[in-house]
């Protein structure tokens, strides 16, 4: 062949790339830690504008078929949300306009700040994810809402999200007629077991009817990258009634992971939107940590996740880590995992 048709030929083969996947099996699931647009975020949205967390971290949260965010704090009229060191939080109906524009396609509602001004204002909440036609999950207008799974079916794979509050405090939690958190009532072991067993009866069924079940618990707090001994325990309890992912909302520092059976555990991915500024420096650095979950499914399989690392700036704007930042991360992340 003469050199200059094989130049020719070989060119044409470097501008093309061949492979038998077809993207429409694939199917990427986005979960994020806290999301509480109150005090040092919220006077930092009052100031640069309401979308000013989300212009380093936006394009990362665009990159997924379904994007989760565990909101934390209702909307309230005239809620002054920039209160500083205030622990009843509340936030300004038009921070919704942060949550559209990131592209939000469900809303975890097991957060134990959801009530602080009443149950009125997480179904107010609730009406305006309703308007705007964003699922949620892990908390409802009562109780028999809050424990219902949101569905979605992308190119005729199914996802089912799920969620619980174990750590109340009891005026968080639904009851049969005011909005409220999905409890698990750790007040006692026997109120304990009867919702854990309740939540595993429906993690069953929805993976007995195809689902790829996400999980995930609004569980007690620590400063730590590791998990407690009883929250490990907890976590593989709803992998070994089949669902896929569990994941923890409540941490505000990121923690370890773990791989069991055919299940993958988030522990706890740390703050996406909430400004923290403790005067302990190791802390000050933890909470400014984070972890986006992006799961990769395959054919309606779970195949991949990829851990993005995140760094809050300006108590908050998270963008994704350095290098170096992102070494130092995942070597305490992976320290912390149970193997």
């Amino acid at each position: 062949m003469p050199e200059d048709i094989f130049e020719e030929v070989k060119n044409s083969f470097n501008d093309k790339q061949f492979s038998n996947r077809n993207t429409d099996d694939i199917v990427t699931v986005m979960m994020t830690g806290v999301t509480a647009l109150t005090r040092q975020i919220a006077a930092r949205m009052d100031k640069h504008g309401v979308l000013y967390p989300a212009e380093k971290i936006a394009e990362v949260l665009w990159d997924a078929d379904i994007t989760h965010i565990s909101n934390e704090v209702s909307f309230v009229e005239n809620c002054y949300a920039a209160k500083p060191y205030t622990t009843v939080f509340c936030s300004k109906p038009e921070y919704m306009e942060l949550i559209k524009y990131i592209d939000a396609d469900v809303i975890e509602l097991t957060g134990n700040h959801l009530n602080d001004y009443g149950s009125k204002w997480l179904s107010y909440t609730i009406d305006i994810y309703d308007r705007e036609g964003i699922s949620y999950f892990g908390g409802g207008r009562n109780l028999v809402d809050a424990c219902r799974p949101a569905l979605f079916e992308i190119n005729g794979y199914k996802f089912a999200f799920l969620g619980a509050n174990t750590v109340g405090p009891s005026y968080d939690w639904a009851d049969e007629d005011s909005a409220g958190s999905a409890p698990i009532n750790t007040t006692s072991e026997v109120l304990k077991e009867i919702d854990m067993q309740k939540f595993e009866n429906i993690v069953k069924d929805l993976a007995g009817r195809g689902y790829n079940v996400i999980f995930t618990f609004q569980y007690h707090e620590t400063e730590n990258y590791f998990p407690t001994e009883q929250q490990v325990l907890d976590f593989e309890r709803m992998i070994d009634a089949g669902a896929v992912i569990v994941s923890g909302s409540q941490s505000h520092v990121p923690q370890g992971v773990k791989i069991l059976n055919n299940g993958f555990i988030n522990y706890g991915l740390g703050n996406l939107f909430f400004g923290q500024q403790p005067r302990d420096a190791l802390l000050a650095l933890k909470v400014r940590q984070g972890i986006i979950a992006k799961h990769v499914f395959y054919k309606g399989s779970h195949i991949s996740t990829v851990l993005i690392s995140t760094m809050i700036e300006d108590a908050s704007q998270p963008r994704v880590m350095t290098e170096i930042e992102r070494a130092e991360l995942l070597k305490a992340v992976f320290k912390g995992s149970i193997r």
